[in-house]
């Protein structure tokens, strides 16, 4: 659940595969991302809502943003994610 000027939007986004593929495509062949984002749009049925938009675009730039801080190394080592992720199920 998540908010969209004010309304709550109940909207399950799922790992497109094809979105994660045209975000990695435009680090290998410069897509832009107005281009990512019409062809997510165009993809969604007719009769979607605002809410839904604004969520899978949401979605994308999560998922830009955090391709850009892997580009600049500021990722999370396998390693450390297993350790975190183990400790915050042990508590």
């Amino acid at each position: 659940m998540t908010r969209f000027r004010g309304r709550i939007c109940r909207v399950r986004i799922a790992a497109d595969p094809a979105i994660c593929f045209a975000l990695l495509a435009r680090h290998i062949h410069r897509v832009t991302q107005k281009e990512i984002v019409l062809d997510a749009i165009s993809e969604l049925p007719d009769e979607v809502s605002l809410c839904e938009i604004a969520e899978r675009i949401d979605f994308l730039a999560a998922i830009q943003k955090g391709m850009d801080q892997l580009d600049r190394g500021e990722g999370i080592p396998h390693e450390e994610v297993k350790r975190q992720l183990a400790a915050w199920l042990a508590s």
